[in-house]
């Protein structure tokens, strides 16, 4: 039979080694030997000690010789001044420092709350690592996960599988992140994703979230959008609380539509003004059913003001499509209308055709041209048979497309003009006129119809008067070596 000790203990004992487990405190205290073991069974107000470790709990089993305890019912450990863990049961192995938790773990510290049905506490590493799920909450944000470590003297998270952190204002979920309590940080280092209470997504496998200021530092490739753009870069940096951020290198910015988008190497963003602005060889591109549209300038920019969409390029701007190019100083142009608007020594150009002036305006279809105007001081030049070209002066003119070529061109207010005059091959002679205005219709992309309004003054002139001659208008500029290349459209 086992040898039963049964007595009172209530008193506190000096520890002699602070490697072993010693009893502070008891109410009931007896011993028990089984199988050549001696077992301390301790009962009601049970207090345990090592070094900077204290445990609390109901009852208890003890084994001097391993240095080992099994505490049941109500168990708390504190663990120097900066944590405590409860629990249902503990064991505890003194020598290898390490706590054994079960029945709904609470660990707290100064910064956060971890719950789980099982935790593993290594002591002289503080640190816990749970597999059965756990709960990390702190005064902002809350993470779970099937697995994970927790650095108590860090406040360092690592967890894994199913992991989920779920802030006032945003939703996380990946499968492996590293979380800073201390900081509210989330490291972020597999595919991530997070939707923010505004409607923002980002999406990452590298970089880092902090979720007090909802500040985004990312890398590489990762993604930000929203109902209206999608922003991908190389590194984005992004303040959810503003809605302010940049990219840089290998920007590319596409519309929700997904008919639109940006592409350079810098980029920054003012998302509540709906803004995005692109530098650095920027370009845009445009998909129609029947063309592309590219854009070019030194910047780019693509805004919503009242609910409408406009992209703007400023400094060098440029556009191409598959029957018309064009530059201009600074040009901007409505998706919600198809509409171009050029200023600043605005020029476009077809394969035949050159038109200049103060200001374009040119509305698009599917894409490709439909109409334009160009005033004042509107000029049209066609490249006619060598050496001649066909030329219309006036202050306001209009152009109409059909399949991008010019159907029609109207110009009104002192329209001057000249005209090579052909028989088949045969040139015949120039045609001079001053008119109110002038009308031409084209097939084939040659003039078919040309009608005068008002009272025109028109000379012809033989072609041998004027072979050799400079048969120009005042302001003749002759400029298609300066036409845009188009690189992504199909010619």
């Amino acid at each position: 039979m086992p040898l039963i000790f049964w007595f009172a203990f209530a008193a506190t004992l000096a520890a002699q080694d602070d490697r072993l487990i010693d009893v502070v405190n008891t109410d009931v205290l007896w011993l028990e030997k089984t199988d050549g073991q001696t077992v301390r069974k301790l009962l009601g107000n049970v207090h345990f000690r090592q070094d900077s470790t204290d445990m609390y709990c109901d009852s208890a089993y003890m084994y001097s010789e391993r240095n080992v305890v099994e505490a049941f019912s109500r168990v708390r450990v504190t663990i120097g001044s900066g944590a405590e863990i409860r629990a249902k049961k503990a064991v505890y192995d003194g020598n290898a420092k390490i706590l054994e938790l079960h029945g709904e773990v609470v660990l707290t510290d100064k910064r956060a709350r971890l719950e789980t049905p099982r935790l593993t506490y290594r002591r002289t590493e503080k640190f816990g690592y749970f597999t059965e799920g756990g709960r990390l909450s702190d005064t902002a944000n809350v993470l779970t996960s099937r697995r994970g470590y927790y650095f108590q003297s860090t406040t360092l998270a690592r967890f894994k599988d199913e992991v989920a952190l779920q802030g006032k204002d945003f939703e996380l979920k990946t499968d492996s992140l590293n979380y800073l309590s201390q900081t509210e940080t989330a490291y972020l280092i597999a595919p991530t994703d997070v939707v923010t209470r505004d409607g923002v997504r980002v999406f990452s496998d590298d970089g880092r979230f902090d979720t007090r200021n909802k500040i985004f530092f990312l890398y590489p490739r990762p993604v930000l959008w929203d109902s209206l753009y999608r922003l991908r870069a190389d590194t984005l940096y992004y303040d959810d609380s503003t809605g302010r951020g940049w990219a840089k290198c290998d920007v590319r910015a596409a519309h929700a539509d997904s008919t639109l988008f940006l592409a350079g190497d810098s980029a920054y963003v003012l998302r509540k003004q709906r803004l995005v602005v692109v530098t650095q060889d920027p370009y845009a591109v445009r998909i129609g059913d029947r063309d592309t549209l590219e854009l070019y300038g030194d910047t780019l920019k693509s805004h919503r003001i009242d609910e409408k969409n406009y992209l703007t390029a400023v400094g060098n701007a440029r556009f191409a499509t598959k029957s018309l190019v064009g530059r201009a100083d600074s040009l901007s142009y409505s998706r919600n209308d198809s509409t171009f608007h050029l200023v600043g020594d605005p020029v476009l150009w077809t394969d035949t055709y050159q038109l200049s002036g103060d200001t374009i305006r040119m509305w698009v279809k599917f894409a490709a041209p439909d109409s334009l105007v160009v005033y004042p001081n509107a000029f049209s030049i066609e490249i006619g048979p060598p050496p001649f070209y066909n030329q219309l002066k006036a202050r306001h003119m209009s152009v109409k497309f059909e399949n991008g070529a010019v159907s029609r061109l109207e110009g009104t207010g002192n329209a001057e003009s000249i005209y090579l005059v052909t028989d088949g091959p045969a040139y015949i002679g120039l045609n001079r006129s001053v008119s109110r205005g002038v009308v031409i219709r084209f097939r084939d992309n040659k003039p078919e119809i040309v009608k005068f309004f008002g009272k025109p003054e028109a000379t012809f002139s033989p072609i041998h008067a004027v072979w050799g001659r400079e048969n120009v208008l005042e302001s003749f500029k002759l400029r298609f070596d300066e036409r845009p290349q188009r690189y992504f459209g199909t010619p």
